[in-house]
């Protein structure tokens, strides 16, 4: 069980091996801008939410700025403002995620590298 997971470990720093710090935040960005999306984007196709509102608020913390439309009659500028100001703040959350776990990422190279000979 330890070697399929030391294995697993070693695979996943050799892929991420020539990730550099930008691209890397660039992802958490990314991943940042897309966990919202999947969560607005079915509500807008299907009316229907996908998931609890505790699963939402793990994954897209920063949706708890939403709580501003819950007025009776919201204006459309209220609204996109609220949806940009979350989505932005979650971005932003996610790439200060990926730059604290850059370390730990330096850390498994530095560890998973071959010795020199």
């Amino acid at each position: 069980m330890f070697t399929l997971i030391s294995t697993t470990i070693r695979r996943f720093v050799v892929f991420l091996s020539d990730v550099s710090f930008r691209k890397w935040i660039f992802i958490f960005g990314i991943l940042g801008l897309v966990v919202p999306a999947l969560y607005v984007l079915p509500f807008l196709i299907f009316r229907a939410h996908m998931g609890t509102v505790a699963v939402m608020f793990s994954w897209w913390p920063t949706s708890r700025l939403l709580m501003g439309l819950d007025t009776p009659n919201p204006s459309t500028a209220a609204f996109l403002f609220f949806y940009a100001l979350a989505v932005l703040g979650n971005v932003v959350l996610y790439a200060v995620f990926g730059i604290l776990s850059w370390p730990i990422l330096f850390l498994l190279r530095l560890a998973c590298r071959p010795p020199h000979e």
